[in-house]
């Protein structure tokens, strides 16, 4: 398959609704790479039971080149699903629809045209950092490693458009990387790649610039950076360390501040 596992989300793994034997495996490549953004379905039913790739639907090429972003959001129908990356040298966000009847609708991808654009030689670090989704779809995250910025979204789960973008910017950020919502969507946490804050806002402020002046630096790690953040089924966050062998957490992160 292509993609490469150095990728900040190398892949996203999402079921065709309606059809318990069929997953499509989404990857992006790494560095701006040639394979970009590609897909390939997963047959359950194949190798005696255990799956298998089809080879008639594999390493399907959707758009290259691309960043090193994707994510998988429930279409406000409940069954179909929207993944979404980000082009490169654009400002676009594409979202391809995995549905029950026709599977990746390869053709009509939804284009959303907003917010910064990303671009630069693959060494500026640009193309890397996380995109999440909150919760329930209607916000999206994204962290922008080599400008040092997050940038926050409305994401519309009914069209696959996202809207109005917010910019998280401060001179203490270090290289912007992972990006998570809280389970109850009131707060967005932002970690470091090469830095070792943690950040969040107060995302249920009315205005851009309550959401902005809400920032607070929740932690600093020791002794080394962070990477990935992750919402997990116990409702805390986990947080990837550089060079370590242990995962840090945020015990409460449904919580404001020193909480």
């Amino acid at each position: 398959l292509l993609g490469d596992a150095s990728s900040t989300q190398s892949g996203v793994i999402v079921p065709k609704p309606g059809d318990l034997n069929t997953y499509y495996l989404f990857a992006v490549d790494n560095n701006i790479g040639a394979s970009g953004l590609t897909y390939s379905r997963v047959d359950m039913s194949a190798n005696g039971g255990l799956g298998d790739i089809d080879l008639t639907e594999k390493n399907i090429l959707l758009h290259t080149p691309s960043c090193e972003k994707i994510t998988g959001v429930v279409h406000a129908n409940g069954s179909a699903i929207w993944v979404i990356a980000h082009s490169w040298n654009t400002g676009d966000y594409i979202a391809y629809l995995v549905t029950a009847t026709g599977g990746v609708d390869v053709a009509n991808p939804v284009i959303s045209t907003v917010g910064t654009i990303m671009t630069g030689g693959s060494s500026g670090n640009v193309t890397r950092g996380y995109l999440k989704a909150s919760p329930g779809g209607g916000k999206v995250a994204v962290g922008i490693e080599g400008l040092n910025i997050y940038e926050l979204y409305d994401f519309d789960p009914a069209t696959g458009i996202l809207s109005n973008p917010l910019t998280l910017t401060n001179p203490i950020f270090d290289d912007c990387y992972g990006v998570e919502f809280s389970a109850n969507e009131n707060f967005l946490y932002g970690s470091e790649r090469w830095g070792v804050d943690i950040h969040q806002w107060d995302i249920t402020l009315p205005t851009p610039a309550a959401i902005i002046a809400s920032h607070n630096v929740i932690a600093t790690l020791s002794p080394s950076g962070g990477g990935a953040l992750q919402l997990a089924p116990d409702l805390k966050i986990y947080c990837a360390r550089s060079g370590q062998k242990y995962l840090g957490c945020i015990n409460d992160p449904y919580t404001y501040g020193a909480a």
